[in-house]
């Protein structure tokens, strides 16, 4: 099982985040993909898909829709089967 999460707004126990020691700070970035796979193996992940969050969306208005799904594909794919990120560093977009 794999899982895939977009987390615009990843809501987790406290309890679970604590027995995970949270994100791994070691990956540039898929941090939040690490984080749901470790999830899943101690307890039910789910989303929610009638929640609806508002969000400004920099990062694909500036780079575009289609680097951004690649990049985060890539980071998904390299975090789950080689413990690291495709990405060497994830610049913010302001």
């Amino acid at each position: 099982y794999f899982p895939i999460v977009f987390s615009m707004l990843p809501v987790i126990r406290k309890d679970a985040f604590d027995k995970l020691n949270g994100f791994n700070e070691k990956l540039v970035a898929g941090e939040d993909f690490d984080m749901f796979a470790r999830l899943s193996h101690i307890g039910k992940t789910l989303s929610i898909p009638s929640l609806f969050v508002l969000h400004t969306g920099r990062r694909p208005h500036k780079i575009g829709w289609g680097k951004t799904l690649h990049s985060w594909f890539m980071n998904w794919f390299h975090t789950t089967f080689f413990d690291k990120s495709w990405s060497k560093v994830w610049e913010e977009v302001r």
